[in-house]
């Protein structure tokens, strides 16, 4: 009886420290990114901004992209996490066009007056971190690939 008793205790223990170490990976995954969460449809990525496309927005005005750029074409250095629902093929190496949501120049109230969160902007060469979201373009099917949080490094 204090065998199986004995027995039980030890996979238990070993159980536990499994997921323990799970939730310590993760907690590192996002200390190391500077981001907190990973979009189901989306990664966790290290990149580096190669080209900023001068083009702004035209259809829309009163867009902050129609007064500053916010698409770039980046490297992706890492990928630190991945979406569970994620379709794309990303890996290191790969370089593709990203929107910016909240533009590539500083946040300034100018800009964005209600919002609560401030990025430094980035220029070529800068290093980053960034939450990517994938989005399906109906009228053409493709990917357009959407930041909504980085952390510059």
């Amino acid at each position: 009886m204090f065998k199986k008793q004995a027995i039980y205790f030890i996979f238990l223990i070993l159980f536990l420290s499994c997921k323990t170490d799970k939730n310590i990976i993760k907690e590192n995954k996002q200390k190391n990114s500077g981001l907190t969460n990973c979009s189901s449809n989306g990664c966790i990525i290290s990149g580096t901004i190669l080209f900023i496309y001068p083009i702004l927005d035209t259809i829309d005005s009163l867009s902050p992209c129609s007064k500053v750029p916010c698409n770039a074409k980046i490297k992706i250095e890492r990928v630190l996490e991945y979406g569970n629902r994620l379709s794309s093929n990303i890996y290191e190496g790969l370089e593709i066009n990203i929107h910016f949501v909240f533009t590539l120049c500083p946040t300034t109230n100018d800009l964005f007056p209600d919002i609560k969160k401030h990025f430094p902007g980035l220029k070529i060469n800068d290093k980053f971190n960034a939450n990517l979201e994938e989005r399906l373009q109906l009228n053409n099917d493709t990917i357009q690939w959407l930041v909504y949080d980085y952390v510059k490094l």
